[in-house]
C-alpha cells in the first residue's frame, strides 16, 4: 500500500483480491506439489498433435492474417473514421472498442477461411481430447490462481527493472497498454463495456486458435516442445506492441501453450486467458476508482 495514504473501498478490494489470490496460490502450489510428488505416470497420454505444415504455407497464413487485418482496418477508418480519435489524433475508448473489433474478426476470419478453403491445411482438430466448457472452465481456474504469484511476481520485477532503467536515463518514459489508459480514465461506460467483453470472450477465443491452436503447434512441429511454447509466448507478447508487458505477457503465453499441452484442449487456454483479463480489467477499474496514487 502507498505509504501515508488511507484505504478506500476500491483499494480494499483490490488488496482482497490480490491477497485471496496470494494465498490461494500458495496452497495451491503445495497441493500440487503433494500430489506430484505422488502420482504416477500417465501409461498411454494422448498427445496434441502438432501442425505440420512447411514453412512456406506458414509463411502465407501469418501473411493472410496481416492482410485481413490491414483490409479491415482501412474499411473501419474509411466508414468510421470519427471514432478513430479526437482532433489530436489521440484514441478514444470507441476507438479501442472498434480495434479490438477489428483485430480479433481478422484472426478468427483468417482461420475459418483457411479451413474452408484449404481442408488439407488445416485438418484435424485444435484438441486431441472432447472437453465440455464446465469442465474446461475447472481445468483452467485453479491453474489460474496457482501461476497469478508467478506472474505477479514477474510483473513487479520488469516494471521495477523498467522504472529504474528510465530513471537512470537508459529508457524514455514507458506507459501501459492502451486498454489499460483507457480503462483508468473511465471515459464512455458503453465502449468500455463492450471493450471488455471483447476482451473476456472475444480475444481469449481468436488469440488462442491463432497463437496456440495454430503458431504453438506449428512451432512444436519444428523444434522442441518448451522452446515452442516461449516462442510462441514472446510472438503474444510483441502482437501487443507494450514494452512494459513484454516479459509479463510472453510468461503468461508460455503458461497458456503450456496448459494447452497438458490439457489437450483448446477451451482450457482460452478459459484461463479469459480469467487473466477480467482480472486485469477489474484491477484496472478499481484502481482508477480509488483516491491512492499508485507508483505505477
Amino acid at each position: 500500500m502507498p505509504e501515508g495514504q488511507e484505504l478506500d473501498l476500491p483499494a480494499l478490494w483490490m488488496f482482497g483480491i490480490s491477497g485471496l489470490l496470494f494465498w490461494g496460490s500458495v496452497i495451491l502450489w503445495i497441493v500440487w506439489l503433494v500430489k506430484r510428488s505422488n502420482a504416477k505416470c500417465d501409461p498411454s497420454p494422448i498427445p496434441l498433435r502438432p501442425w505440420a505444415v512447411g514453412w512456406i504455407n506458414f509463411g502465407i497464413f501469418l501473411c493472410g492474417i496481416v492482410t485481413l487485418i490491414i483490409l479491415l482496418q482501412l474499411v473501419v477508418g474509411t466508414f468510421v473514421g470519427p471514432f478513430l480519435g479526437d482532433e489530436e489524433g489521440n484514441l478514444n475508448p470507441w476507438a479501442l472498442a472498434l480495434g479490438a473489433l477489428t483485430m480479433q474478426s481478422a484472426l478468427l476470419l483468417a482461420y475459418v477461411i483457411g479451413r474452408k478453403r484449404f481442408p488439407m491445411l488445416f485438418r484435424g482438430n485444435l484438441s486431441s481430447v472432447t472437453l465440455s466448457l464446465p469442465n474446461a472452465l475447472w481445468a483452467a481456474f485453479p491453474r489460474f490462481v496457482r501461476y497469478f504469484l508467478i506472474i505477479g511476481i514477474v510483473t513487479y520485477l520488469w516494471t521495477n527493472l523498467l522504472t529504474r532503467l528510465v530513471a537512470l536515463g537508459i529508457l524514455e518514459e514507458f506507459s501501459p497498454q492502451a486498454a489499460v489508459l483507457i480503462f483508468g480514465a473511465g471515459e464512455s461506460p458503453i465502449a468500455l463495456t463492450l471493450l471488455a467483453l471483447f476482451a473476456v470472450i472475444l480475444a481469449p477465443i481468436a488469440e488462442e486458435i491463432i497463437f496456440r491452436g495454430c503458431i504453438y503447434r506449428f512451432l512444436k512441429s519444428k523444434m522442441a516442445t518448451h522452446l515452442a511454447m516461449l516462442a510462441s509466448g514472446f510472438f503474444f507478447a510483441i502482437i501487443h506492441s507494450n514494452l512494459m508487458a513484454l516479459v509479463p505477457l510472453t510468461l503468461v503465453g508460455f503458461f497458456l501453450a503450456y496448459i494447452y499441452e497438458k490439457e489437450r484442449n483448446i477451451l482450457v487456454p482460452i478459459c484461463f486467458h479469459a480469467f487473466f483479463n477480467f482480472l486485469t480489467l477489474s484491477m484496472t477499474t478499481l484502481r482508477s476508482l480509488s483516491a491512492l496514487e499508485f507508483p505505477y
